[in-house]
């Protein structure tokens, strides 16, 4: 049995970060992926060296991904749910494989096992499952949204649907598997129980409260730890900017070498503000 040896629990918070970065910027999203193409050997997927992963579509699906993020609109940012979560637990938890997980999850009781933390109210629910194929959460990232073999693209959209607004994130490995079942549970109307407030002191909670962000986003990247300077004028905000990313890439046309540079302001009245500059590097 091989052993993944990332943390379960920070796989989780990179997962939800992940999502959100997608959601809130798909256009930078597409351009990150572009890398992938070298990845794939016919259709196979190189997740690293002697291990490749059989797929029903090869780089269709991956030019199709692209294709279609690199055309969204930003989507506001998820919010993680602490009684989704438990739900998603009691639920992985009260079967023996993924297999198993993998014959029920579509006939999910959302109102019996559920209604335990939370209301779900008469809002729309959707459930979801994938292998974590790779300790590497790009690669498990892009397997989530390639959703290969399906041409409805339906947990992609689900995922880019501007009408859900909270999401449960659990990942379990069960005994004697090679890879770890990630699973998501989405909602646009939740509202929690006493028994939410009561597990928050128990063990579990430890694994997320680090994740209550505030409700605005200012500063928050994926994965990324922000520095401030205070003596540094440069990093004043121009006004109504609440965050000003950048993102380089260097890139060989006809053998000469450009660096792209690509400036991202989200704004305060939830725009995005795009630039891309094309420059010629100093490298012969």
């Amino acid at each position: 049995m091989k052993t993944f040896a990332r943390s379960l629990e920070k796989e989780i918070e990179e997962i939800f970060h992940k999502l959100n970065d997608v959601r809130w910027n798909p256009v930078n999203y597409s351009l990150s992926i572009e890398n992938f193409r070298k990845f794939y050997q016919g259709k196979n997927f190189i997740i690293k060296k002697n291990l490749h992963l059989p797929t029903e579509e090869g780089i269709e699906a991956l030019e199709d991904l692209i294709k279609f993020t690199e055309k969204q609109k930003p989507r506001n940012k998820l919010k993680l749910e602490f009684g989704l979560n438990l739900t998603l637990k009691e639920f992985c938890e009260s079967v023996n494989s993924s297999d198993e997980l993998n014959a029920y999850y579509k006939d999910f009781d959302y109102e019996t096992i559920g209604s335990k933390y939370g209301n779900y109210g008469n809002g729309r629910i959707q459930s979801y499952m994938s292998n974590l194929i790779s300790e590497d959460l790009e690669i498990n990232v892009l397997n989530l949204l390639l959703c290969d073999g399906d041409e409805t693209r339906q947990m992609r959209d689900i995922i880019m649907d501007n009408k859900f607004t909270k999401i449960g994130v659990f990942i379990k490995h069960y005994p004697n598997e090679e890879t770890p079942m990630l699973i998501l549970l989405l909602t646009d109307d939740y509202s929690t129980k006493q028994q939410y407030e009561n597990k928050k002191t128990e063990g579990l909670n430890n694994q997320f409260t680090k994740l209550n962000f505030d409700k605005s986003n200012k500063g928050a990247t994926a994965g990324k730890k922000i520095e401030e300077d205070e003596d540094d004028p440069d990093l004043d905000m121009p006004e109504g900017v609440i965050k000003i990313e950048r993102k380089c890439k260097t890139v060989k046309e006809n053998g000469v070498e450009f660096l792209i540079t690509k400036t991202i302001m989200y704004m305060e009245d939830g725009s995005i503000n795009t630039e891309i500059k094309k420059d010629k590097t100093n490298n012969k």
